[in-house]
């Protein structure tokens, strides 16, 4: 998909229409935002309840009450924070470290919370 629209994208550059590089523009963001709204929140919301880098770390994503996996809602919530606060630079996630629970913003937000899966278990 990507290869399809960077090609379409340098085709209109190519062609010297005048939009192309507008057009080429909407298509990197639309798939800069999607792809990782997409990857985070279909696979924190699924029964595994962690992304693969998540479960080769042996963590995943429950509820406040320790119960998983979350619902798709509290997952596509994490999801958007997660990208709003990569937007500002990360600086949110320094909430992580005076916050007494460790929690980050997404988490406070959407009343989930990351805990090792053997805990979990």
């Amino acid at each position: 998909v990507w290869i399809g629209c960077f090609g379409m994208g340098v085709f209109l550059l190519w062609c010297d229409w005048p939009y192309g590089a507008f057009i080429m523009d909407i298509i990197f963001y639309a798939w800069a935002f999607t792809f990782p709204l997409l990857y985070f929140a279909l696979q924190e919301g699924s029964p595994s309840r962690a992304t693969l880098g998540m479960n080769g770390l042996g963590i995943c994503v429950v509820d406040d009450k320790g119960n998983g996996p979350i619902m798709k809602a509290a997952a596509f919530n994490r999801a958007i924070l997660r990208i709003v606060f990569h937007l500002l630079r990360d600086l949110p996630f320094l909430v992580c470290l005076i916050d007494k629970e460790k929690k980050a913003p997404h988490d406070r937000a959407s009343n989930t919370q990351v805990v090792w899966r053997h805990e979990f278990q």
